[in-house]
């Protein structure tokens, strides 16, 4: 099942619409011509699998050798190429997989080249975004790792929409997991790393990915604890997965402490932030969001009514009544400078008075 419209959306917000625009008419070659025999087949063998990798490393050498020319007229020459062989009716079913593991397999290759033209690594992140087959997973997983921000977004998300089929293959699922781990220590921007945490939201599969969370997290707040001042929205994907049903209550005694250990410092800092003058409304309702994500999850782990009302106090004045909401955090996580404790500064939870 294709995803035009979400994907072609990403590629004209990036700067490379498709509109006013036309690919060049290129002449058939030798390997269109076998391609057009091969996609008819029900039995794909060695030979015509290394005919169609040799035949999409073409279409993406063509690719990279236009795309600084115009950006948009080659990546319309390649989806005509790709997709138009994909969607093709003769195609079979057999040849859109081994389609899809090919171009997945080139893509690999060619995004971890260092120097890859930005433009044309967002087009091979489309091409295989609107393939939506598990079968492209080398690419994507090549694609979370690339030096350009929009190519790691658009293959996260793609890997954040194949969560289920991904999950039903547990060699499949653990080498997403493995990657979208190291992905998210080593992403820096909010916008891809939001992504990154909704590809690791698989539901029922909490005790696959618990730890990964929490390494994203202990590298999110020691980038917060050395001096980054703007909240960014990133965590709310997390603390929605965190709020889905039936999470919590997968979670051992021992993880739920885990997890209010680091949201009690998410909580501090974020309110910290939220209790200064001048915020933009775009930060302002970030933090909201985060505020009322991370009391929310903690309510549950603690119980209700046992720590401060963040929320209440959001919605009787929200951003008006900071200085209360700093209060309510504070009813959460202690202030050790004047000596009052908080909910999570108890066993089993043990968070520092202050969370710092």
């Amino acid at each position: 099942m294709l995803r035009c419209s979400t994907y072609f959306a990403a590629w004209v917000f990036l700067g490379l619409g498709l509109a006013g625009h036309l690919a060049k008419a290129q002449q058939p070659s030798d390997e269109d011509a076998a391609i057009e025999q091969i996609r008819r087949l029900r039995d794909i063998g060695p030979g015509d699998q290394r005919t169609i990798n040799q035949w999409v490393t073409s279409q993406v050498e063509q690719l990279f050798a236009n795309v600084k020319e115009n950006a948009q007229s080659a990546f319309q020459g390649f989806r005509e190429k790709i997709i138009g062989q994909y969607t093709n009716p003769d195609s079979t079913s057999a040849f859109q997989s081994q389609l899809a593991v090919q171009t997945g397999a080139v893509v690999a290759e060619w995004l971890a080249k260092s120097g890859s033209d930005p433009s044309g690594g967002r087009a091979l992140a489309t091409i295989l975004a609107e393939m939506q087959r598990v079968d492209t997973l080398d690419g994507l997983i090549a694609g979370i790792k690339a030096a350009d921000g929009a190519t790691r977004a658009i293959c996260a998300q793609a890997l954040a929409d194949l969560k289920r089929v991904i999950a039903a293959d547990q060699a499949r699922f653990s080498l997403a997991v493995q990657a979208l781990r190291e992905a998210a220590l080593a992403e820096s921007d909010a916008v891809v790393l939001s992504q990154i945490y909704r590809a690791l939201a698989y539901p029922g599969k909490i005790a696959d990915v618990f730890d990964v969370y929490l390494a994203a997290f202990d590298k999110r707040l020691d980038v917060r604890r050395r001096g980054a001042l703007v909240v960014e929205r990133a965590e709310v994907e997390a603390l929605e997965y965190f709020r889905t049903a039936g999470v919590l209550n997968a979670l051992s005694a021992d993880q739920k402490a885990q997890l209010a250990q680091r949201l009690a410092v998410f909580l501090q800092l974020d309110a910290r932030r939220y209790n200064t003058s001048n915020l933009g409304n775009a930060e302002i309702a970030a933090i909201e969001r985060r505020l009322d994500g991370v009391e929310s999850i903690l309510a549950e782990i603690v119980g209700a009514g046992r720590g401060g009302d963040v929320r209440r106090q959001l919605d009787e004045g929200g951003y008006e009544r900071r200085a209360e909401v700093w209060q309510q955090v504070v009813a959460w996580v202690g202030n050790a400078e004047a000596n009052q404790p908080g909910a999570l500064n108890v066993p089993p939870w043990n968070v520092p008075a202050g969370a710092p």
